[in-house]
């Protein structure tokens, strides 16, 4: 699937968020299904993406947003929001954006 995305050093973001909100699974899923490297970004790459958020770029919306980390074995993940990163209960519903690494 070829779209216009954003780069930022060496990673590369899909330009919109996905239409729903979603369980971290589906989330995981729907960016697999995608193909070509695309994920769920790790926590520390949401401090990249943190600017273009705060600044309007990439047409972010005022939703928290799925990491792909999962803390222990306890049923959470990391979100991330416009300033900070909290847990969540894997089936809770968040927005997705996927990510991937610049070959």
């Amino acid at each position: 699937m070829k779209v216009k995305t954003y780069k930022i050093f060496d990673l590369e973001m899909w330009p919109a968020n996905f239409p729903d909100e979603y369980t971290h699974l589906e989330g995981v899923h729907i960016c697999q299904s995608i193909g070509d490297g695309w994920r769920m970004p790790i926590f520390n790459e949401f401090q990249l993406l943190s600017d273009f958020y705060i600044k309007g770029i990439g047409l972010f919306t005022n939703s928290s947003y799925w990491a792909s980390n999962v803390f222990g074995d306890r049923g959470f993940c990391y979100r991330f929001d416009r300033k900070l990163g909290y847990y969540s209960d894997i089936d809770r519903k968040h927005a997705i954006r996927p990510v991937r690494k610049i070959q």
